[in-house]
């Protein structure tokens, strides 16, 4: 398989708790993505001796603090928050939708696809989902779950205060989701646009954000202030069959969750606040190519 074009890379922040479920996205990505497209993983300083192991000429791991500017500032211990010399102290959970941007533009490649740590490919990379002729996928569900979402719709606000623009009528398109693919060249647009509307970086901008998302503030720019120029094309449809609760799956569950699997999706998504070790749905991921070649699938037991 070769690397299709224009240029891609897959982008996973991650950290030591789910070093297991990254191992395993690696592994899946080694698997069945093409060999040329960079997986960059993105972890605190603290974690790369342990992510360090995963490293190889396709899996480049990247630090967050040479990411940031000297105004964001790791606390000497762990926490939920970073000291912020030019603002309030800033969450763990904003302070990684801030990374992702920042991971997009320092890369060279112009493609940029979010790969969550607890994501699985369970089926070679299919480019052709993502490009129509020059145009990349945006993921925009026009009629999103935003209207009765409380947090969406706070999102939606925060990026049309960022970009300028009047509040999103609801309900309003939904951008969240896994395999989630961005321009480079959108994403510098995108903070330049901010820069020039508020007269501050991006980052002080978004870092002084109490609800936001990252992936809405991108779709927003998209399709409201570049929307003829963006070099994206819309698709609805999902690319990972996603399990979002917090109880984790029985055997038999397990079971019926990968039997849902639709020939669009590339990976499947157990989400880490299910509490499961990814040894335990390990087997079923590999199943799913043993199956397509018509290979006995492997004996799975389930343990809690």
């Amino acid at each position: 398989m070769t690397s299709p074009s224009p240029s891609v890379a897959f982008i996973t922040p991650s950290f030591a708790r789910d070093f297991e479920r990254c191992e395993l996205l690696c592994n899946t990505i080694q698997q069945f993505v093409p060999q040329g497209i960079k997986h960059y993983l993105v972890v605190d300083r603290i974690d790369y001796p342990l992510f360090s192991k995963l490293e190889s000429p396709s899996t480049v791991i990247l630090i967050v603090e040479d990411l940031l500017p000297w105004w964001i500032k790791k606390t000497p211990f762990r926490s939920r928050f970073w000291i912020n010399f030019k603002g309030l102290p800033i969450r763990n959970w904003l302070l990684q939708q801030i990374i992702k941007i920042a991971t997009v533009l320092s890369i060279e490649e112009e493609i940029a696809i979010f790969v969550d740590s607890d994501v699985a490919f369970v089926r070679p990379f299919d480019e052709h989902q993502f490009f129509q002729d020059s145009d990349v996928r945006l993921y925009c569900e026009i009629d999103g779950n935003c209207d009765w979402m409380q947090e969406h719709k706070k999102w939606h606000q925060t990026a049309s205060e960022l970009l300028g623009l009047e509040p999103t009528p609801m309900p309003a398109p939904d951008y969240i989701g896994n395999l989630i693919s961005w321009r480079k060249s959108n994403v510098k647009r995108m903070c330049e646009h901010i820069e020039k509307l508020h007269s501050r970086s991006w980052m002080q901008c978004i870092a002084s954000q109490w609800n936001f998302s990252e992936y809405i503030l991108y779709g927003t720019f998209v399709n409201r202030v570049i929307p003829e120029s963006s070099g994206h094309f819309l698709a609805e449809h999902k690319l990972s069959l996603n399990y979002w609760e917090e109880e984790p799956l029985s055997s038999e569950e397990l079971k019926l969750f990968f039997q849902k699997l639709q020939p669009e999706h590339q990976a499947v998504m157990i989400s880490a606040k299910a509490r499961m070790q990814p040894s335990v749905y390990e087997p079923y991921v590999e199943n799913v190519e043993r199956v397509k070649k018509g290979e006995r699938p492997k004996e799975v037991s389930v343990t809690m």
